[in-house]
């Protein structure tokens, strides 16, 4: 889970870098905007892009622990039943 993670950030940097280098050659090349102009107009851009990040992150992470807690809920439950068992056969 950790190296999925790193992956996940360091794909999530790059493509934020490319975006960004992209936005400023389109910004300066058409419109005449500086580069120091071209990355305030991006902050926005560069703020969804971590927000979505976040919220991904968010989801993963939470269905992750659901699954974890299903597992421990399912072996508890399995070996309720399994003492069930072996208290009804000692007994009877």
């Amino acid at each position: 889970m950790e190296y999925k993670d790193k992956v996940t950030n360091i794909t999530i940097i790059t493509s934020l870098i490319c975006y960004g280098l992209l936005s400023i050659s389109i910004l300066s090349i058409d419109y005449g905007v500086t580069i120091l102009q071209a990355l305030v107009l991006a902050m926005p851009m560069y703020l969804s892009l971590f927000i979505m990040h976040e919220i991904y992150k968010l989801f993963v992470l939470s269905k992750n622990v659901e699954i974890r807690v299903n597992i421990l809920v399912n072996s508890y439950q399995k070996e309720l039943k399994e003492r069930r068992r072996w208290r009804y056969l000692l007994k009877g």
